[in-house]
């Protein structure tokens, strides 16, 4: 059964039990689904906008322009989300960032006149075990690398583009005008020239100039000068030059 009515209130077509009625409060469509097409008869028709009869959901195919804000309880999205600004999660959006108070994520970061491909900036970060290095960390002028990637350097201090402390994969330390201190007593080690309160050599010690304050045992020593309170030996050693030997007591 067809029925349209047309009366100063509303216009009303019916087919069966479904009704569509438009009045001045919009369109209201009774006892049938909802559907938006494009098409015709020969090339068959597209559902544009709809609601899917066995499932009860709104379904759109094709692209569309939203002027105003979208609200909604929940949300999925399949595909990609695009946002220059806005909040997620308690971040911020940005075009290249998103940044809440304790950390700071950013695709291109820009300081001092120089760009970056991307930084973190966090307050506290914890790596877990089985976490894999990629480059290197750096901690002000200290680069802890990953020794696959850097010539097997594990740790270098470098400082206005000189390497002033290399440790290697294989424990060689490698350095250029540095040196060991101990807090409470100085230098320990300065490299060029070693100053030591203890020490032992089991090869062969060089030496242009020096002194020493303590005892000396060693099987070979080459130089030019020595000065020491006490010579001890028990093996033949021969030398040139002048020796002055004291008796110990």
């Amino acid at each position: 059964m067809v029925r349209f009515d047309v009366n100063a209130g509303d216009i009303t077509a019916a087919i069966q039990d479904a009704g569509l009625i438009f009045n001045s409060n919009g369109l209201t469509i009774t006892n049938s689904g909802f559907k938006i097409r494009t098409g015709n008869d020969s090339d068959g028709y597209i559902n544009i906008f709809y609601i899917d009869d066995n499932t009860g959901l709104l379904y759109m195919n094709g692209s569309g322009v939203f002027r105003g804000t979208i609200y909604a309880e929940n949300g999925e999205f399949t595909g990609t989300v695009n946002a220059n600004s806005g909040t997620i999660g308690g971040f911020a959006i940005g075009p290249h960032s998103i940044i809440s108070d304790n950390l700071e994520l950013y695709s291109t970061y820009s300081e001092g006149g120089t760009t970056n491909e991307s930084i973190i900036k966090v307050k506290n970060i914890e790596i877990g075990a089985g976490a894999e290095v990629k480059g290197c960390i750096k901690i002000g002028n200290l680069e802890l690398l990953n020794p696959e990637e850097n010539n097997g350097n594990v740790l270098t201090l470098v400082n206005n583009n000189t390497n002033y402390f290399t440790l290697t994969d294989n424990g060689n330390i490698i350095g250029n005008n540095w040196s060991i201190r101990d807090t409470a007593n100085g230098v320990v080690a300065d490299f060029g020239k070693i100053i030591a309160r203890d020490g032992e050599f089991s090869g062969t010690v060089y030496a242009t100039d020096g002194s020493f304050s303590g005892s000396i045992t060693s099987s070979v020593i080459n130089a030019s000068v020595i000065n020491a309170a006490s010579f001890i030996t028990e093996k033949t050693h021969a030398m040139g030059g002048t020796f002055i030997f004291k008796p110990t007591f």
